[in-house]
């Protein structure tokens, strides 16, 4: 009789897990569905601004970039999830980060989770917990303010790009210094008229590719997680069921077992 007992425990323990895990399954997939929505937009608002950057750099040709300090100083940006049960979506990230020596970088990590993981190995300067997609916005303009502020030189990012659903990949982007780039089409220069200094167009532009470049990276970075933590909640449910149907085999062998034998005991007496 105990034997059933502790069955009868073990199956409401993973049939509780299974419900869990299928509903944040759902959610997952609700949140990645939100997002991805909006990432066409966000990526074709990129590609514009990109393509205007260039037009402008081939229409004034003695454009020069307006002089800066340069402190030399070089950022170093990761950004990973805040919660776990997402598989490997940040061990990949820490992964990336031990191919390359960054001890002359200053740090940053957006996401708790894998602040956690880096932060024996690295001087964290600072840090962004609670990254969800509410916070999204108010962590990018923090990020693009200490990126302003610090006047750095170079900034690259270490994040997860989601190249489809099924697909996220870990890897490593330059932020600063800006590099212009557009697909293969010829740029018509003449449909363009300028009213102000292509110099002060050109520098605003940056700011604001800048910008936009931080909030679509972290976009991507959550986009990506939510893939992820879907197909392990997913797997994580599959696996529940099958062995439910195991031990509920078994449950019903074992109790079954015990019936013969108690009618056995009751007919040995007559």
């Amino acid at each position: 009789m105990s034997q059933l007992i502790q069955l009868k425990q073990r199956l409401t323990a993973i049939e509780t897990i299974k419900k869990i895990t299928s509903a944040m399954r759902v959610i997952s997939m609700s949140m990645h569905s939100r997002l991805e929505n909006k990432l066409e937009n966000l990526e074709e608002y990129k590609t514009q601004i990109n393509e205007i950057l260039l037009i402008i750099k081939k229409a004034s040709t003695n454009l020069a970039e307006p002089e800066e300090n340069k402190s030399e100083k070089k950022l170093l940006i990761i950004v990973g999830s805040d919660k776990g049960l997402c598989g490997p979506f940040n061990s990949a990230i820490v992964k990336l980060i031990k191919q390359q020596d960054y001890s002359g970088y200053d740090i940053i990590t957006v996401g708790k989770k894998i602040t956690d993981n880096v932060k024996k190995k690295l001087n964290i300067k600072e840090s962004f917990n609670g990254f969800t997609y509410k916070s999204l916005h108010r962590i990018s303009a923090d990020l693009y303010a200490i990126i302003e502020s610090a006047n750095y030189d170079e900034v690259i990012c270490i994040s997860t790009f989601p190249k489809n659903f099924f697909v996220q990949i870990a890897h490593k982007k330059t932020l600063l210094p800006i590099k212009e780039k557009i697909e293969n089409h010829k740029i018509n220069i003449e449909q363009y008229i300028w009213e102000e200094n292509p110099e002060e167009i050109y520098r605003s532009l940056k700011k604001e590719y800048l910008k936009f470049s931080i909030s679509l990276m972290l976009f991507e970075s959550l986009s990506a997680e939510q893939a992820a933590r879907f197909q392990s909640m997913d797997s994580a449910t599959r696996n529940a069921e099958n062995i439910l149907e195991q031990m509920q085999i078994q449950y019903s062998k074992l109790r079954q077992a015990k019936i013969t034998q108690e009618i056995n005991e009751l007919t040995s007496h007559i």
